[in-house]
């Protein structure tokens, strides 16, 4: 008998299934279903209908695995492994590490011209090197 828990606040609790034998709606076939409490299926497992996929899903799509492609190396010698990630202003980019890289969030970014900035201020002693 599958079960399902809950952590409540400060306690848990657990839902066990029943089996219920119903007649599907559209087949008319008697049918038994283990199901947990509620509302109470109206279609065999070959009749009833694909999951739709919910509106209220709003998480952003899974980012790849991340694969650096510069160092950030400090005035004491400090390698930080980093990626470039474009950035909406053109000739700009994100430069990401790798706990930034799965947060998709970023305080420093670089141009090629205008080299690193840590919220709009230049980052002296500071470097990017190619890998």
């Amino acid at each position: 008998m599958p079960t399902k828990t809950f952590v409540i606040r400060a306690h848990t609790r657990t839902v066990h299934t029943k089996p219920l034998t119903f007649t599907c709606a559209k087949c008319n076939q008697v049918t038994t279903r283990d199901v947990y409490p509620g509302n109470p299926p109206k279609y065999c497992l070959k009749c009833s209908p694909p999951k739709k996929r919910s509106e209220s899903d709003t998480r952003p799509p899974e980012r790849g695995n991340f694969e650096p492609t510069h160092n950030l190396v400090d005035s004491t010698g400090k390698v930080t492994l980093v990626a470039l990630e474009a950035a909406p202003e053109k000739g700009w980019f994100f430069v990401r590490t790798a706990l930034d890289w799965f947060a998709g969030e970023s305080i420093i970014k670089y141009h090629k011209k205008k080299g690193l900035t840590n919220r709009g201020e230049p980052m002296a002693g500071f470097v990017l090197e190619s890998l």
